[in-house]
C-alpha cells in the first residue's frame, strides 16, 4: 500500500503486448508489468482478433497481482482505445484493455480517462528525459506499424479536454456524440437503443462524459508533418528478420546484429556475384541503395525488396548492419531538415525501434538535439498511459504549456 498518496492504473493493449502499469499522482512508476504476444514461427504477425483474444487471457493474470497489492490506493482508471488521437483512428485490440478499464472504474467507482496509444508512446518517452519540452517539439513515433515525424503542442491545462467532457455530458441523456468515439460512448448507444432505465442512462451519461474527455480532448495537440509513406521502419526490420530464420518481432536481435557487425568492422563475408549482380552492385561496394527521401518523408518499400532479394545471398550480418545504417541517415536528414524549417531543437524518440542501441550510437543531428528516454519505455508499455492518467487528474502533466 502506498502511505499519503494515490495511485492511477493503466492499461494498454497494442497488436502484440498486453501491458498494466501503476504510476503515483506524483509522477513516479509504482508498477510496470507486460507479456509479449505469442507469434507462430514463420509469421510476421497476428490478425486483430487473435491479438484481442490472447489480451483478453493475458489481462487477468497482469492485473491480479497490482490489484491484490494497491486496490485501496487506485484512485483512476486510465487505459489506451485508440492508435492515435484522431477521428476514425480504431484498431480492435485496443477494445480488450479498454472493455476491461472500464469495467474496473465502474467496480472500483473511480474516474476512466481514455487515450491514444501514441499519447502513450508520446508520455512514456518523455518520462525521465532531458527533454524541456518549452514551446513545442518534435517527436519520432518508430515502432513496428509507425514511422510518423511529428509536431507537438499540449493543450492547455486541459481546458479543451474539459469543455469536451461537459459538450458530451450534457448530451449524453439523448445520444453521444460521434466525436467521442470511445468504449463508453458505445456502450450508451447500445443502452439506449434497449430502453435501459433512468438509472442506467445516469451511469452511462457520467461514462460518456470520461470518454469525450479522453478522445476529444487529446492530452497532446499532434500534427504528422512527415514519416514513412509506405511500411514502417518497424516493419522494414521485423520481415527482414523473418526472412533471415530471427522470431517475430525481430528488432531486438537484428539491433544486438548490427552492432556486432559494426564492431567487427562490416562485412565478414562478400555476398553471391548473382545476388550482387541482380542488384546491380560491385563486391566492396554498397549493397542497398540510399532510402528515397521527399521533404520530410521517406518510402522504404524500395529497400525492403532490396533486402529481401539479398537475404539468403549474402553476410546475413553484413545487410543486416547496411538496413540500419540506411535507415538511420534517412531518420537523420529528415530530422535536420524538420528541426531547421520549424525552429525546434529537441526532437524526442519514443516507440520500439526508438529503443535501438544502434540508433541511439549512431544518429548524429546538425543543429539539433535528440532526445532519448528509457529504452525500457520505449516499446509498448502502460507506463506513458498511467502517467496520463495522472496528468489528466492535476492537469500539470510536462510538455509545451
Amino acid at each position: 500500500m502506498i502511505r499519503g498518496a494515490g495511485c492511477v492504473l493503466g492499461i494498454d493493449t497494442s497488436n502484440y503486448t498486453t501491458s498494466v502499469a501503476l504510476a503515483g499522482t506524483g509522477g513516479q512508476v509504482l508498477a510496470d508489468v507486460r507479456r509479449l504476444l505469442a507469434v507462430k514461427a514463420g509469421e510476421r504477425g497476428l490478425r486483430q482478433s487473435e491479438a484481442f483474444f490472447q489480451h483478453v487471457e493475458c489481462l487477468p493474470s497482469l492485473l491480479g497481482g497490482i490489484m491484490d497489492k494497491h486496490r485501496a490506493d487506485i484512485c483512476a482508471v486510465a487505459a489506451s482505445d485508440r492508435p492515435r488521437s484522431a477521428k476514425g483512428s480504431y484498431m480492435p485490440a485496443f477494445n480488450a484493455g479498454a472493455r476491461f478499464a472500464q469495467t474496473l472504474a465502474q467496480a472500483l467507482g473511480k474516474p476512466l480517462f481514455l487515450f491514444s496509444h501514441q499519447d502513450g508512446h508520446i508520455r512514456a518517452g518523455m518520462h525521465g528525459s532531458a527533454l524541456s519540452g518549452q514551446g513545442g517539439f518534435l517527436a519520432w513515433h518508430l515502432s513496428g506499424g509507425t514511422s510518423e515525424l511529428l509536431l507537438i503542442g499540449r493543450h492547455g491545462d486541459g481546458a479543451e479536454g474539459a469543455a469536451g467532457a461537459m459538450a458530451a455530458a450534457g448530451a449524453a441523456t439523448g445520444a453521444v456524440a460521434d466525436e467521442a468515439g470511445a468504449v463508453a460512448g458505445a456502450e450508451a448507444k447500445a443502452r439506449a437503443r434497449t430502453g435501459a432505465t433512468a438509472g442506467a442512462r445516469a451511469t452511462v451519461a457520467a461514462e460518456a462524459a470520461t470518454g469525450a474527455e479522453g478522445a476529444a480532448g487529446a492530452f497532446y495537440d499532434i500534427r504528422i508533418i512527415g514519416g514513412s509513406l509506405d511500411i514502417s521502419f518497424g516493419q522494414l526490420l521485423d520481415r527482414l528478420g523473418v526472412r533471415l530464420g530471427y522470431s517475430f518481432p525481430a528488432g531486438r536481435a537484428l539491433d544486438g546484429a548490427a552492432l556486432a557487425a559494426e564492431a567487427g568492422g562490416g562485412r565478414s563475408e562478400p555476398c553471391g556475384d548473382a545476388a550482387e549482380a541482380k542488384a546491380g552492385k560491385g563486391r566492396g561496394k554498397a549493397l542497398l541503395a540510399r532510402i528515397p527521401l521527399k521533404g520530410f518523408y521517406c518510402n522504404l518499400s524500395g529497400i525492403e525488396t532490396q533486402s529481401a532479394r539479398l537475404a539468403g545471398h549474402c553476410d546475413s550480418a553484413a545487410l543486416i548492419s547496411e538496413v540500419f545504417s540506411q535507415a538511420t541517415a534517412a531518420i537523420g536528414t529528415i530530422t535536420e531538415k524538420a528541426a531547421a524549417e520549424h525552429g525546434i531543437g529537441e526532437i524526442l524518440f519514443t516507440g520500439g525501434v526508438a529503443a535501438s542501441a544502434y540508433l541511439r550510437k549512431n544518429l548524429v543531428l546538425n543543429g539539433a538535439k535528440a532526445v532519448f528516454g528509457d529504452p525500457k519505455l520505449s516499446s509498448d508499455n502502460a507506463v506513458g498511459i498511467a502517467l496520463l492518467g495522472a496528468d489528466r487528474l492535476s492537469r500539470s502533466g510536462p510538455g509545451p504549456r
